[in-house]
């Protein structure tokens, strides 16, 4: 009895041990093919690693990790079958349905597209209906495969399908583009500026942005062409109006093109002639208000007084004497008699150093002085001997434009006439007379004079005016703006005298080969530059009367930093004076200093950032110094505006700049300068030539550590310049316009008067041009 006991005792123990170790084994065998599993799974080899992980499913069947591992392995080894099953056992195992297979659903497709066999357009449609959260993934290569086969239509349709819910720029530009091109300008406008909310640096949404507005402008400038001269008269301040707006629209937006991507050549060339046409625009309009003012007064009755007409320069003659026209001396015999008019031809050439003064002032031309007592009394009484005058009435007749060698188109590198007569019906002497043109458009290379004086004329008299014009040849240097294909530029003239009496408006269409691109043939011509650059640099924010300024001095060093980085300076030319060093003595012996050093080649730009100061009651300007009182009681410390100019006389270099971020920094300039130039030819003579980031008002610092607006964008647009040389009248006019478009500042940029400037431009030249 004991023995059997013992044996059944003994039975059962052997019973439990076989029993733990079977299942200890189980639970070792799970653990080994997971372990297998993900093993595999880690070197990509999914169908090794899938057939683990459904062993280890067989082995303990209640554990979910093995099938949903096991899925996502399906998934990745593109194993649709086996996938659906373990997605099928897991439901009713665990009776509920795992997000996780959603996503591994998406992962298999996802592998399924690798092969492109199985990348179909309806596979494709079906992924963007199924995962729109990943509707970029799929939708990029149905794009492709419909632009492959044009078909543009359904390109259309999916991409109004995709921009609402894709964050990729690129899809609402590509739709901005479809639009633009089949017209649908609202369209690509809506697009476009979808596409700068998901990225606002890109270049290319901002860039096409800047086209539409552009070319809106350009459709308006096309409208004022098609206007009879009744119509131009009455039409065109609102045309032009809506022109200058467009463009200024376009403007921030080819900045931030050409900013953004420094090899983008085009993007900058497209901005220079933005702001070309901006100007051209502003200054037509100018032209046309003041022909329709009411004020009958005289300007002058003095020979010794010089009657200033605005004048817009469209680039600089091939020649120091292309377009020069004067009246004949004024000691020529002239006729009153109404019966016998006078017929002298205005054919004059000036002497050199009027031909090159003239291209960026109006030309001197002497007045003959009319047969009335000159008063010697103010302006007042002038305008009351105005009023007894008789009128004259200007007749303008013969307007044509002859092609020199015989040809009908003007080409690069040809000239031509403008020939008209002008006669003095009325019976008092018409004072100063000036032939105004007005342009459509502002072509690169086209030059002439845009306001040509003439001589008094007397009741009777009149006289035949030669104005020349010539097209220039592209060449490297000349290159940074676009062509505006214009193939006939209309232009619309008339005479206006200093008593506003004026002959009626009359055109002529000059038709241009603008063939080819202006850069065909040109190639780039590395200069040596001539001479030293020598920059000298004045800033002050420590004042001791003055209020205490955050960031003139950041603003020179910054200025500092990009001419020493981007342009041919060297640290051993630049002088500094900074806080207590700018004081009136201080900046006399640097001066005195520098005078000794330069010579006739060489380029003195001199950066100065403070207070500035007018005062109202001597009309001058002055620069603030550090220890200056805040009184007018003691102006004593004050840097006259009289004596900078002086300084600058005194230098005897081929150019100097001065920039001025001051207030009250615009009052040392002289007359109007308009135009942009080429580097090559303006380079060649001297110039003195200020920039201030104001007129006679009060001008931004900015916030703390930052800089000041002019700062920022004179230092914006000399970072991003592409081009060997960039004149300072182009970089004037970036700085002006986009300080106005952000500030109620409004940057000058002319030639100071009488310091010696003889027609010539500050080139900035870049160290390593694209």
């Amino acid at each position: 009895m004991k023995s059997t006991i013992k044996l059944y005792l003994t039975l059962l123990f052997f019973t439990l041990c076989v029993f733990n170790a079977e299942a200890q084994t189980v639970e070792e065998v799970w653990e080994k093919h997971m372990k297998n599993a993900r093993e595999w799974y880690e070197i990509n080899e999914f169908g090794n690693a899938l057939q683990d992980y459904l062993k280890a499913k067989e082995t303990l069947p209640t554990d979910s990790v093995a099938y949903l591992e096991g899925a996502l392995a399906a998934a990745y080894a593109n194993d649709n079958a086996t996938f659906e099953k373990l997605k099928g056992e897991f439901n009713s195992v665990f009776k509920y349905t795992s997000p996780s297979f959603h996503e591994y659903s998406e992962i298999m497709l996802q592998a399924s597209l690798s092969n492109e066999e199985n990348m179909t357009e309806n596979t494709l449609k079906e992924a963007i209906r199924m995962y729109p959260n990943n509707a970029e993934i799929y939708g990029g290569p149905l794009l492709s495969m419909y632009f492959e086969q044009n078909r543009i239509e359904d390109a259309t349709k999916l991409l109004e399908e995709l921009v609402p819910i894709v964050e990729n720029a690129e899809f609402a530009y590509t739709l901005g583009v479809i639009y633009q091109q089949s017209e649908n300008i609202d369209g690509a406008l809506e697009m476009y500026n979808k596409a700068l909310e998901k990225d606002p640096n890109h270049l290319d949404a901002n860039y096409n942005l800047g086209t539409i507005y552009y070319n809106k402008a350009v459709g308006e400038i096309n409208r004022l062409n098609t206007l009879t001269l009744e119509e131009f008269e009455t039409q065109n301040t609102t045309i032009n109006q809506q022109t200058v707006d467009l463009l200024k629209k376009a403007k921030p937006f080819i900045d931030k093109a050409a900013s953004g991507d420094k090899h983008a050549t085009d993007a900058f060339e497209f901005l220079q002639t933005t702001l070309v046409l901006i100007d051209h625009v502003q200054n037509t309009m100018e032209i046309m208000a003041s022909t329709k003012k009411q004020d009958n007064s005289v300007v002058s009755f003095n020979d010794n007084v010089n009657l200033q007409a605005r004048e817009i320069n469209m680039g600089t003659p091939s020649t120091p004497n292309v377009g020069a026209i004067v009246s004949t001396s004024p000691n020529a015999s002239t006729t009153t008699q109404p019966s016998q008019a006078n017929t002298e031809e205005i054919t004059a050439t000036p002497e050199k150093e009027e031909s090159v003064a003239d291209q960026n002032t109006t030309l001197a031309v002497p007045v003959v002085t009319p047969s009335v007592p000159t008063p010697a009394v103010a302006v007042k009484e002038e305008k009351k001997e105005a009023e007894n005058l008789l009128p004259a009435e200007l007749i303008m007749s013969d307007l044509q434009f002859v092609y020199d060698g015989g040809v009908t188109t003007l080409s690069k590198g040809g000239s031509g006439k403008i020939k008209l007569r002008v006669e003095n019906w009325g019976k008092g002497t018409s004072f100063a007379p000036t032939v105004k043109l007005l342009a459509s458009m502002s072509v690169p290379g086209l030059n002439f004079d845009r306001s040509v004086k003439l001589k008094n004329i007397e009741p009777g008299d009149g006289m035949d005016v030669e104005i020349e014009v010539s097209y220039a040849k592209p060449n490297a240097v000349s290159r940074g703006f676009k062509a505006i294909k214009a193939p006939q530029n209309k232009f619309r003239v008339m005479v206006q005298d200093s008593l506003r009496n004026r002959s009626d408006m009359q055109e002529f269409m000059l038709s241009l080969d603008q063939s080819g691109s202006d850069d065909a043939g040109a190639v780039v011509a590395k200069t040596v530059q001539k001479g030293t650059n020598y920059l000298v640099l004045i800033a002050c924010n420590n004042y001791t009367s003055w209020t205490p300024l955050a960031n003139a001095v950041n603003d020179a060093q910054n200025f500092k930093n990009v001419l020493l980085e981007h342009y041919h300076y060297d640290k051993e030319n630049v002088y500094e004076l900074y806080n207590e060093q700018v004081n009136k003595a201080e900046i006399n012996k640097l001066v005195r200093e520098l005078a000794t050093k330069v010579g006739e080649e060489d380029k003195v730009l001199i950066y100065y950032s403070g207070h500035g100061y007018y005062d109202e009651f001597t009309e001058e300007g002055y620069w603030v110094p550090v220890n200056a009182a805040m009184t007018q009681d003691d102006m004593s410390q004050y840097l006259p505006n009289g004596t900078i100019l002086k300084y600058i006389k005194a230098l005897k270099t081929k150019h100097t700049l001065l920039i001025s971020d001051a207030c009250f920094s615009g009052s040392m300039f002289a007359s109007t300068s308009r135009g942009m130039m080429y580097a090559d030819r303006v380079e060649s003579f001297k110039s003195r030539w200020g920039l201030s980031s104001g007129g006679l008002t009060e001008v931004s610092d900015g916030n703390a550590g930052e800089h000041s607006p002019f700062n920022l964008y004179l230092t914006k647009y000399l970072v991003n310049n592409p081009n060997e040389k960039l004149t300072i009248s182009s970089l004037a006019l970036y700085v002006r316009q986009s300080v106005m478009s952000n500030t109620m500042q409004e940057p000058q940029g002319k030639p100071l008067k009488n310091v010696g400037h003889e027609g010539g431009e500050f080139v900035f030249n870049l160290k390593n041009p694209q």
